[in-house]
């Protein structure tokens, strides 16, 4: 199955978090991301709201658990270090948060349409678009009452100017789709959905540009019939699956949702004049990773973080010699791994049962479960930064981390911007008062 077809606008697109027309390049000094979205962008939402998401989830990079469903960072992790912005705190959350440069509405298992079913049993958080929509619009008000008390107050909220300049993301509507499989309705019930899906999609930028809103990150849904929860709850037919292994159907539906994203944006482009809209190209990536998995090397994680200190402060064995010895060890074991490549791209890290998938749905990565009068916890594989897709559903660190490596340089993009040519610098900051002179 070939990814969903791009076509790019030169002209002036948002690159690198850069805004580029043919005459010039004017860095983008965002103050602020304001994210929305479900699983594949929380930083902690579900996890402070509904249950504590434990190791191994987070072990990779913060050692920790996190609240990211991934062994380390996720996607918006990436683009927040891009920014030189501080990772993003979620709105849910009440302990140690820090909305300085950022706010996360993000949940897992969140939607775009509003769903009127149970988490317990279906997964769904209840927490949809309009829900975050109306949550940001709270955290909007209320964090500049928060931040008139002064002090420490005020160092934690965003300054009011920088709505206006924010970054504002959306990833959410795989949800969506995947919710329409699982209840085995047709194809013309789901495509209904996504009409639906994006006419609120679309009614909730309106409501952020009316708000002041000027700039959009927007990703489209990834591949869920390369999905292995998918595809072992849904196995496709043999003649129904592509040369990779994906079902050729979610596939097929996924790629029909993301060319009526587009022609929305396209849409929004012209009832919106100052709007920056970037559609951002999330499915042709993850498909291009997971279909040539073993040729990519570049921007994975090692073993160990990269520029590790071997400095252990107290008295312990490991002295000076010992440090050399583990930083060649290092050195030569690290090189080793990023000359591996991605394996097994349809199997998850954190899995259980073997087989193609190493998924069962009974029997998740890090939840205790009792199998056969045995209570048993699901562990990481050995090296996840060799993977693709963690626990069953979402990306490993080093896959994020390969994900932002190819969209931030706009290879996967294509804006429906204002276009600014031939205007003046003076006539420029007046639109877009984040911009550099």
């Amino acid at each position: 199955m070939k990814p969903f077809t791009r076509t790019i606008y030169p002209a002036f697109l948002l690159v690198g978090f850069a805004l580029a027309s043919a005459s010039s390049l004017q860095r983008c000094e965002f103050p602020m991301i304001i994210n929305f979205g479900d699983s594949t962008s929380d930083t902690g939402g579900l996890s402070a709201t509904f249950f504590y998401v434990p190791l191994p989830y987070g072990e990779t990079y913060f050692h920790r658990p996190a609240g990211r469903f991934s062994d380390g960072r996720v996607l918006l992790d990436f683009m927040a270090e891009g920014l030189g912005l501080p990772y993003l705190s979620a709105y849910l959350d009440s302990l140690g948060t820090n909305f300085s440069h950022g706010v996360n509405f993000a949940t897992a298992g969140s939607t775009i349409r509003p769903q009127n079913l149970p988490f317990a049993t279906t997964g769904l958080s209840p927490f949809s678009l309009d829900i975050q929509l109306s949550q940001f619009a709270q955290f909007k008000s209320r964090s500049q009452l928060v931040a008139e008390q002064g002090g420490v107050f005020k160092d934690l909220m965003p300054k009011q100017k920088y709505f206006s300049r924010a970054l504002y993301t959306i990833d959410i509507g795989g949800n969506d789709i995947g919710l329409g499989f699982t209840q085995n309705l047709t194809d013309v019930e789901i495509k209904a959905i996504i009409h639906d899906g994006l006419g609120i999609l679309a009614s909730s930028i309106k409501t952020l540009y009316d708000g002041g809103a000027r700039f959009f990150w927007v990703h489209n849904p990834p591949p869920i019939g390369c999905i292995p929860s998918m595809l072992v709850s849904m196995p496709p037919a043999a003649d129904q699956m592509d040369s990779v292994g994906c079902s050729i159907p979610m596939n097929k539906m996924v790629e029909y949702f993301n060319g009526e994203l587009n022609k929305t944006l396209v849409q929004l482009r012209k009832e919106l004049p100052l709007a920056v809209l970037t559609y951002v190209d999330i499915y042709s990536a993850k498909y291009e990773l997971i279909s040539h998995a073993a040729k990519y090397a570049e921007g994975r994680s090692t073993i160990r973080p990269q520029n590790q200190s071997f400095t252990i402060s107290g008295l312990n064995p490991f002295s000076l010699d010992i440090q050399l010895t583990q930083f060649m060890q290092f050195k030569s074991r690290s090189q080793l791994v990023a000359k591996q490549g991605f394996k097994y791209p349809l199997k998850a890290c954190c899995g259980y049962g073997g087989g193609k998938y190493n998924f069962n749905g009974s029997i998740r990565c890090a939840f205790p479960t009792m199998v056969n009068g045995t209570l048993i916890t699901v562990k990481s594989c050995k090296d996840p930064s060799t993977r693709i897709n963690f626990d069953g559903y979402h990306f490993t660190e080093a896959a994020n981390k390969w994900l932002f490596d190819h969209i931030h340089t706009g290879r996967y993009s294509k804006n429906h911007g204002k276009d600014h040519k031939g205007k003046s610098k003076k006539e420029l900051r007046a639109e877009t008062p984040h911009l550099k002179e």
